[in-house]
């Protein structure tokens, strides 16, 4: 799984070949800007507003716009996201690190001793790997 960061600053020329995601980036940069000094609601209302007279994604805001905050309000937690991509980004490494080991004949009780874990969390890693 490869992960790019689409924060503003980070992966310029995959921003200046995808507007969208550039605009998107522009977005959600000014939610962040605009919740160090407002409460969540009123920043996504804020930088949605702004984002229009801008015309940075204003025909979708424009069509989307109540959804759009409410989206930015209630579910989007960048903590939480974040936290998420890390957790999915280290199963992932485990997965490879276990496969490696498994293909030098190593077992489960082996693994978990290298890799700090658990027989039972090596077993259940490779379970998800499988479904």
């Amino acid at each position: 799984m490869t992960v790019l960061n689409i924060n503003e600053g980070y992966n310029s020329e995959l921003m200046e070949k995808c507007r969208t995601l550039q605009e998107y980036m522009i977005l959600v940069s000014r939610i962040r800007h605009y919740s160090e000094t407002l409460p969540l609601a009123n920043a996504v209302e804020e930088a949605v507003n702004e984002c229009i007279r801008e015309n940075i994604l204003a025909d979708f805001l424009r069509k989307n716009k109540s959804e759009v905050i409410r989206v930015g309000i209630f579910e989007y937690d960048e903590e939480k996201h974040m936290r998420q991509i890390r957790e999915e980004g280290r199963a992932s490494k485990l997965t490879e690190l276990i496969s490696y080991h498994r293909a030098k004949g190593l077992s489960t009780e082996e693994i978990a001793d290298i890799l700090m874990e658990t027989p039972e969390q090596i077993l259940e890693l490779e379970e998800s790997e499988i479904t």
